[in-house]
């Protein structure tokens, strides 16, 4: 069958629309649920041991077009004629090399483990406290000297 051929009815067979077929079925947190009997009932019949019935029909395949080309009869890849580049010595690059961690040695940069001492802590503290007091001394300071004057 042709794209301009138009199709027959017993090509194609609608039985109903979906609105009609699951006119039953409620809508509970965006998912559409079938009714408590038709669970029900498959539910029975899944524990008597009989197989629901599906209702499928098999389509069968399709078959091929004789017009439209098949993929195994496509034609070579002509590839670009590369004879008129010029490839000199000077285009052709070294190969970087990275550089590699030696066994055994310590790491470099911020690859580094950091750490401290509880030593360096505290006089870090002390130093920061001391450097607020001065700066608080120098505020008082100068807040004296503005009433004075």
């Amino acid at each position: 069958m042709s794209t301009s051929e138009p199709a027959t009815t017993a090509e194609w067979s609608i039985e109903c629309s979906d609105d009609e077929r699951f006119a039953d079925w409620t809508v509970e947190e965006g998912e559409p649920v079938p009714p408590l009997d038709a669970v029900q009932t498959l539910y029975s019949a899944v524990e008597s041991g009989e197989p629901p019935e599906l209702v499928w029909r098999c389509l069968g395949r399709r078959q091929m077009d004789a017009e439209q080309p098949s993929e195994d009869e496509d034609e070579p890849v002509q590839l670009p004629d590369m004879s008129d580049f010029d490839f000199g010595a000077d285009d052709v690059s070294q190969p970087v090399k990275t550089p590699r961690r030696q066994p055994g040695a310590a790491p470099r940069g911020s690859a580094k483990k950091k750490s401290t001492s509880l030593d360096k802590i505290l006089k870090s503290m002390k130093r920061t406290r001391e450097l607020e007091a001065r700066e608080a001394s120098e505020a008082n300071a100068a807040n004296s000297k503005e009433k004075a004057g």
